[in-house]
């Protein structure tokens, strides 16, 4: 094998997809975007963590769908040096009680699909001296308006979306939650039509990048903590893996749908392709 690079997960995507940002990245339901706009992105989520007090070494706890928010939200903390604590986004009231006992967190991000169990657990969770807020990322939030518009005919996902959109005004009301567009509308990340494109990465080669958790079949979920050096490896592997290179070139296409709260998903589903170059569909 090369020479691993002694970078980050996100500076290690970033390095290997510079020289063609106009390229698409990712497509999610009818929406294409370009590295470049990923990493606009990613630069204004961080911005967004840093504004609320996240610095390098903390922990952000993340029930992910897989939607370009989340996403960004794994590869900017990534970006600052802070920590992904991914739990399963279909958890129970209980387990997201265990899971917030577990490490020291002042934030989770939540969708609006499960923002509901999320609000029943951080309604018995916090205190005067415990408090975690939720960030709601709705799933509608990438999704094109003409796609959203063409939905209008479907019963079942108007009646669904009323649905979310009463979880979310219920959270809301609670003071446990804020908006992802409230929460990154005062970002000084990238402006769209800025020139210098200036990037920087915060996380080293060693850190803790990710914590996941193993399925819990043979007792309670435990922790799993992997770095940069486990990402970055990962990817190096699939790139030189004889059998995978033949496979993963401009022309392949990679269905993201395994959940990016697990390892595979968020590495090898994800990271590993988009670091490669290689278009990846978005399925929630």
């Amino acid at each position: 094998m090369d020479k691993i690079p002694k970078v980050s997960i996100v500076e290690n995507l970033y390095n290997k997809n510079k020289f063609h940002m106009g390229k698409t990245a990712i497509e999610y339901m009818e929406r294409k975007i370009t590295y470049d706009e990923l990493f606009r992105n990613i630069s204004i989520v961080a911005d967004s963590f840093k504004k609320i007090g996240i610095k390098k070494g903390d922990i952000v706890t993340v029930m992910p769908l897989n939607t370009p928010e989340f996403l960004y939200t794994y590869y900017a903390l990534n970006m600052i040096g802070a920590v992904t604590n991914s739990i399963h986004p279909l958890c129970s009231k209980r387990d997201i009680k265990n899971y917030l006992n577990e490490v020291n967190q002042k934030f989770i991000i939540c969708s609006d699909v499960n923002c509901k169990v999320l609000n029943d657990a951080l309604c018995e969770y916090n205190s005067q001296e415990k408090k975690v807020i939720g960030i709601i990322a709705p799933i509608s939030n990438s999704i094109p308006i003409g796609t959203q518009i063409k939905n209008i005919k479907n019963k079942e996902l108007v009646k669904k979306s009323k649905e979310l959109k009463n979880n979310v005004k219920n959270a809301i009301k609670s003071s446990n939650f804020i908006m992802w567009n409230d929460f990154i509308k005062n970002s000084t990340g990238l402006k769209s039509k800025e020139k210098n494109k200036i990037f920087k990465f915060e996380g080293l080669y060693e850190d803790v990048a990710l914590i996941v958790h193993t399925g819990g079949t043979t007792g309670v979920p435990k922790g799993v903590i992997l770095t940069n050096k486990n990402g970055v490896a990962l990817t190096q592997y699939h790139a030189e893996t004889k059998e995978l290179a033949s496979l993963l070139n401009e022309k392949t296409k990679i269905l993201g749908n395994i959940s990016m709260y697990t390892a595979f998903g968020f590495l090898d589903n994800l990271n590993v392709p988009l670091t490669l170059g290689i278009n990846v569909e978005l399925e929630p």
